[in-house]
Parts: C-alpha cells; sequence; structure tokens
C-alpha cells in the first residue's frame, strides 16, 4: 500500500515512514497541507494520513481541495490531531471529507487495523 504522511511533526513523520516500512508499505512525506496536495497529485496514494494543524495550509483545507479534484477525490484521509478534544476540529475534518479520525499520540493497533480495513495489503505482499 502506497501511503502519504503528511504531518509537519519531523520525529512523527520519520517514526510513522519508519514503522509503515517494516510492515511492507511504501510511504511518501509531506511537511504541510500544500505538500500533501502537491504530493497526492503526483504519488496518487492509496491512503492519506493527515495532521490537522500545520503551517502553510492546514490538514483540513488539503482534505477539501483533495476530495474536490476529481484525480484525488477517491483517495481516502484519516486526519490526525492531538487536539480533536476540541469538537469542533473533529467535525469540520470530517465535513471536509476526512474517512475517520485518529487521535495523538496513535494507537499503533487501530492504524493497522484502519489500513487493513481500506485494503491496505502492503507492498509486495
Amino acid at each position: 500500500m502506497k501511503i502519504l504522511v503528511a504531518d509537519d511533526e519531523p520525529d512523527l513523520r520519520d517514526s510513522l515512514k519508519l514503522l509503515l516500512e517494516l510492515r511492507g508499505h511504501h510511504v511518501c512525506l509531506a511537511v504541510n497541507g500544500q505538500d500533501a496536495v502537491d504530493m497526492a497529485l503526483h504519488e496518487r496514494p492509496d491512503v492519506v494520513l493527515m495532521d490537522v494543524r500545520m503551517p502553510v495550509m492546514d490538514g483540513i483545507t488539503a482534505t477539501r481541495i483533495l476530495h474536490t479534484n476529481p484525480d484525488t477525490a477517491s483517495i481516502p484521509v484519516i486526519c490526525t490531531s492531538a487536539f480533536f478534544k476540541e469538537n469542533y476540529l473533529g467535525a469540520e475534518a470530517l465535513r471536509a471529507g476526512c474517512i475517520e479520525l485518529l487521535a495523538k499520540p496513535m494507537e499503533w493497533k487501530r492504524l493497522e487495523d484502519l489500513l487493513e480495513r481500506l485494503g491496505g495489503t502492503p507492498v509486495g505482499h
């Protein structure tokens, strides 16, 4: 599975990349929402893990753009944030087109289950 990880926190981005690649997935990285939109158009990932709060363009705006573009509209977006307790963020992310909300710190098992539900067979399996 090709996964785009969009997060402005370098340690989290790198950790997710390592963990996902160890499980056989191909991982692309984006550092903000605009970068995520550009990468999604270029790489056509199977799924996007999108942080909600990022500089340049936030994840909710990026998700909205992805879902209005016919070339990326069908790519599932899982929104991630440490701030979903602020209910408006979760509701806004879902309205933008996120299929699931994943709170930080992430529960690895929950992420694996989500990826499996999305057909997440790792690359080469």
